[in-house]
């Protein structure tokens, strides 16, 4: 069943951005004098080495399954499926319902996530998490920026 893959996807998806969360240490648990030296040193990396440290950790997240990379022009990080598996899965459930199945919902719910945590790791607002469409990588299937969808296909259409 290809509707039990994504579900799975989304599952990768949220660990990821779990595990990201962890990494960074932004638990509770934290006291604010280790805050503070995260903070500081965040502030001492440059914009552009704040998002590159951020797109490695997610292409570490989505090895093997999907090609990850900073857009300059689109100020996105792309994630383009590249393995059968999520490929398979991100086009049945665009297309079942046109998208309106709970598979896509998971998915979209999980991008908007990491958009947040993206936002929250490199303290860059505007930055876009993009879901680019495998058979087509100048179009865009899904984006959120900042915890906010930004664009999905399946119910902007072809814009």
């Amino acid at each position: 069943m290809k509707f039990k893959k994504i579900g799975k996807l989304a599952m990768i998806l949220v660990a990821g951005v779990t595990l990201t969360t962890a990494l960074t240490g932004c638990s509770d648990d934290d006291d604010s004098s280790e805050q503070s030296s995260q903070v500081s040193h965040k502030k001492k990396l440059t914009k552009k080495q704040r998002i590159n440290k951020e797109v490695k950790r997610e292409q570490k997240n989505y090895k093997g399954d999907a090609k990850v990379a900073y857009n300059k022009e689109w100020n996105a990080i792309t994630i383009t499926p590249t393995s059968n598996d999520f490929t398979d899965s991100v086009n049945a459930a665009l297309n079942d319902g046109e998208g309106e199945s709970q598979d896509w919902k998971k998915l979209t719910e999980s991008f908007k996530t990491l958009s947040t945590t993206v936002l929250e790791n490199t303290e860059v607002a505007d930055i876009s998490v993009a879901l680019v469409n495998p058979d087509n990588p100048d179009k865009v299937l899904y984006s959120a920026q900042d915890g906010k969808t930004t664009y999905d296909l399946a119910k902007d259409g072809n814009k």
